[in-house]
């Protein structure tokens, strides 16, 4: 069962999450993209997204295959470190979040402290949104560098100014079954999504048991 999680202040429409549904479609892997904030995107934390993702799977049949973007991709591989997963597929994952996310608005870190919930942009709304600092304090009780042992496809953009390949390579070149893909792109990474798809089939059709359940993603 593939799952598509999508990154911080995006939803299961975004254009990454469409395509690659588009292109799962196409090779007979549906890909089921929830949205991870469920609908509270003020309470959002990685915890409850760790928690509907643990829903999602329960709910589906069949190897757990898990695509994650960004905040998404960190989320994956957290729960890849707790429960079974046959496969994950990351694009740009946002490890050691919780030191990102307090680099990343550290001019507000106080007001958003102190209020409780500071506005950003969302991008699947459209406009501007509370998120609560629960974010920040809840991220940091979770391990910055998930250790993951399944077969992990890391595809990242080497002019990423929001998660730097410079963050990304170390973790990734330490995983025992990683395999690291670079892009000449930025963190989006919108231009090069069929070319990740490419690159994730023939990935995934080299896992055994997900090529089992999906015939075809062989060539």
């Amino acid at each position: 069962m593939p799952l598509y999680l999508h990154g911080f202040a995006s939803g299961p429409r975004s254009k990454k999450a469409t395509r690659f549904g588009e292109l799962g479609a196409a090779v007979g892997m549906p890909v089921v993209t929830p949205a991870l904030d469920e609908g509270d995107f003020t309470g959002l934390t990685v915890t409850r997204m760790l928690a509907c993702v643990e829903r999602a799977v329960a709910a589906e049949s069949g190897p757990v295959v898990l695509f994650g973007s960004s905040l998404g991709g960190y989320v994956a591989s957290l729960y890849a470190s707790r429960r079974p997963v046959a496969a994950l597929v990351l694009m740009a994952p946002a490890v050691d979040y919780a030191r990102r996310i307090r680099e990343r608005f550290a001019p507000r870190l106080e007001e958003w402290e102190r209020a409780g919930a500071i506005e950003v942009f969302h991008h699947a709304h459209l406009r501007p949104m509370p998120i609560g600092y629960g974010l920040v304090a809840d991220a940091a009780r979770h391990p910055p560098r998930p250790r993951v042992e399944v077969p992990t496809l890391v595809m990242q953009g080497l002019r990423d100014d929001v998660v730097p390949h410079e963050v990304v390579e170390p973790w990734a070149r330490e995983l025992p079954r990683g395999t690291y893909v670079t892009y000449d792109t930025g963190h989006e990474m919108t231009d090069v999504t069929d070319a990740m798809f490419d690159r994730a089939r023939g990935f995934l059709g080299a896992v055994p048991e997900v090529a089992a359940r999906w015939p075809g993603l062989a060539r």
